[in-house]
């Protein structure tokens, strides 16, 4: 698995993991929910490096409007979810090993995925 996280920051009991985002709308407690996932993968593998910490997970929104704002949200640190995440990851991970593809354009991803072509290819067989 293959991460970039945008900003970890360190205090003397806890780390700050944060994800900046931009959206066209404010942010709800459940988009916040939704997006967790990447952040609670993160956390599983900032925790292995400092047990001892108290992980944090922040979503740092810029709100593309007529009057611009920028708000913080911190996601919940479920391990119910994150052991979720990581079976889907496990099972999205051994269907590519199996050679299981199934397209999933996006408008957003499409330009700097690594399976494009693939995608495009894929006639449904």
């Amino acid at each position: 698995m293959l991460g970039r996280v945008d900003l970890v920051t360190e205090e003397k009991d806890s780390l700050t993991i944060t994800d900046f985002k931009t959206s066209r709308g404010k942010w709800s407690a459940d988009t916040v929910e939704e997006a967790s996932s990447q952040l609670l993968l993160y956390s599983s593998l900032a925790g292995a490096f400092s047990p001892k910490k108290t992980i944090r997970l922040r979503f740092v929104v810029l709100t593309k409007t007529a009057n611009p704002t920028v708000e913080q949200h911190f996601a919940e640190l479920n391990p119910q979810k994150l052991a979720r995440v990581k079976k889907i990851f496990e099972r999205v991970w051994g269907a590519i090993q199996t050679g299981v593809f199934y397209p999933a354009p996006s408008v957003m991803n499409c330009s700097g995925c690594g399976f494009k072509q693939a995608c495009a290819a894929w006639t449904g067989g």
